[in-house]
């Protein structure tokens, strides 16, 4: 099983997606045990209601234009798609404080000026934009450089501005960071943002308009579902408890993002040539599942097992009262550490309307849990709720995608 594994992960591969997308998240985990040393619950709390606010708003704040920008042909329209995205974007953050103002203090969490989510969601969603580029021109090294400047810098002048004192430090360290994007991506485009043509610009937008259409849906349940924990925790809790909930989640997340990303596609090339040589899916996909749940097992039961202690030597003895949350957490996540990888193949077999459906109920767990959580004053017993809940939409979606494979291995099989 573990030899599958070896065959699957090239080295070239593995160091392009670790560099560019697991090694970021690696830096700011090692990170937080610096911060919980310099922050108190209460800020890191702030910090994670306002991570999350821009990762949902910068994950649709283009109408996903950008997704275009590596598949077509031409030149000339990915070069478009590029402008179209950023523009779109800047009239969204431009617009944001307005449905901000609205939204109740306590989802927004912050004491500090909107300007840091307008900011911080520039320079995300620029990010997002720029990523697709260097995917076109296959320029995995300066997309790297830049991910990781931006983490570092985010990280330094988080730890700089906690001992100058200065107010949401982390936050705006994070917004800084992210901003640099803005000004690569104008150098970066500086001749096309001068000489844009409008009737151009409106071909584009029409003929690209799927993505907004079919794209920008999913992807915003998908995020939102993602990052509803930190959000509704957020509007129904204190910051302290968000504190405790978001160090939780960011240690024991951790093995699920390192999977996704490594392996992810690597197995989205395996299984799409699987497919199309109208070859067997079944026994790679229970070699992987099985390995899978044994790494699963040895890192979630012994985090489980000794969730204070392991807290409180990491992020300092205040953080304890992280290892509480630490139980019904890792139950659903090693779920997701599980399942998640094969998820994948409902894209390949065109059935991504799966996942959206699935995550909409997600989200309705997640809101449903912790709302009851806060109704009988226990977000412990509101999170058991939740990982219940969601761990069972994962092994579903785990069923339907292999009824998916069954049928796959069926019609090759009926055709021998």
């Amino acid at each position: 099983m573990f030899h599958q594994l070896n065959k699957l992960l090239p080295k070239k591969s593995i160091g392009y997606t670790a560099l560019a997308s697991v090694l970021p998240y690696v830096l700011t985990t090692v990170a937080y045990p610096i911060f919980t040393r310099l922050y108190t619950p209460n800020d890191l709390g702030q910090f994670a209601v306002f991570q999350s606010l821009i990762l949902v708003i910068a994950a649709g704040a283009s109408l996903k234009y950008e997704l275009g920008i590596v598949i077509t042909k031409s030149e000339l329209a990915a070069k478009n798609l590029a402008l179209i995205s950023f523009y779109i974007l800047l009239a969204i953050c431009l617009v944001l404080p307005v449905p901000l103002y609205f939204l109740p203090s306590k989802i927004v969490s912050l004491d500090a000026p909107i300007f840091f989510v307008m900011a911080a969601t520039l320079g995300l969603g620029t990010t997002h934009i720029l990523e697709r580029q260097f995917t076109r021109h296959k320029q995995f090294k300066q997309w790297a450089i830049l991910r990781n400047s931006q983490i570092g810098i985010h990280i330094m002048l988080g730890i700089l501005f906690a001992y100058l004192q200065i107010n949401w430090g982390l936050i705006w360290g994070l917004s800084i960071g992210l901003s640099i994007a803005v000004g690569y991506f104008i150098i970066k485009n500086f001749r096309s943002l001068t000489r844009q043509a409008t009737f151009y610009t409106w071909r584009i937008i029409k003929k690209f308009k799927i993505y907004p259409q079919q794209s920008f849906p999913g992807v915003m349940i998908g995020m939102l579902s993602l990052h509803s924990p930190i959000l509704v925790t957020g509007y129904f809790f204190s910051g302290e408890l968000v504190g405790f909930l978001a160090v939780a989640i960011k240690l024991i997340a951790l093995p699920e993002i390192l999977i996704q990303q490594i392996i992810g596609p690597v197995l989205f090339q395996k299984f799409t040539n699987l497919k199309q040589n109208h070859q067997n899916m079944r026994g790679l996909i229970l070699s992987l599942l099985l390995a899978l749940a044994i790494l699963s097992f040895a890192f979630f039961f012994i985090l489980t097992l000794a969730a204070s202690p392991i807290f409180s030597l990491l992020f300092g003895n205040q953080w304890s009262g992280a290892g509480e949350f630490a139980a019904p957490l890792c139950l659903m996540y090693a779920t997701s550490f599980i399942v998640t990888p094969f998820f994948i193949i409902l894209t390949i077999f065109h059935k991504q309307l799966h996942t959206i459906y699935l995550a909409a109920f997600q989200l309705v767990i997640t809101f449903g849990s912790i709302y009851y959580g806060y109704l009988i004053q226990d977000l412990l017993f509101g999170l058991w709720l939740m990982a219940i809940g969601n761990s069972f939409i994962l092994c579903t979606q785990l069923v339907i995608v292999l009824v998916f494979v069954y049928r796959h291995d069926k019609g090759i099989r009926s055709h021998v």
